[in-house]
């Protein structure tokens, strides 16, 4: 929009009024594999106007929760904010082979909602834990052994 000044009718000024902008991810979280319990840390940047709210999620075995710091005491979530970005970093202080699952972050506003790539988080254990549910048990029993692999190879 464009404003004539009174007192001269040279005079033109832009008026800048900003547009409702749905969010846009810039940076989805990557795959991560990493020996419990090693700290292991997730990054996702989007962007729009308002700026985004970002939520990260995992999907499991066990199904789809949102995670929350003040649900998980081994979570730290931060966030920075550059412009019309937010960066939302998730680190998982002590990771254990419940955190294994595919992770993504979905950002929102008032005008949209998005959501990134999935990242597949594997986190490998050093003992094996028997579940009543057998396919589990199998997942366990082939951590042990890729880490067994991984451990001869040093």
């Amino acid at each position: 929009m464009s404003y004539i000044s009174p007192n001269s009718s040279d005079l033109c000024v832009n008026v800048c009024s900003l547009c409702a902008v749905p969010p846009t991810i810039l940076e989805s979280p990557v795959p991560v594999s990493v020996f419990a319990p090693a700290p292991m840390t997730l990054t996702c940047t989007a962007d729009s106007y308002p700026l985004p709210t970002i939520v990260w999620i995992k999907t499991s075995l066990n199904g789809t929760e949102i995670i929350d710091s003040s649900v998980m005491n081994n979570v730290l979530l931060t966030q920075s904010v550059t412009g019309f970005s937010v960066t939302s970093n998730l680190t998982l202080l002590n990771t254990d082979e419940l955190d294994t699952g595919n992770w993504s972050c979905r950002a929102s506003n008032n005008f949209g909602m998005t959501e990134s790539q999935t990242a597949e988080i594997v986190i490998y254990c050093k003992s094996i834990v028997f579940l009543y549910d057998r396919s589990f048990c199998r997942l366990q029993l082939m951590h042990k052994y890729m880490y067994r692999q991984m451990s001869l190879v040093r």
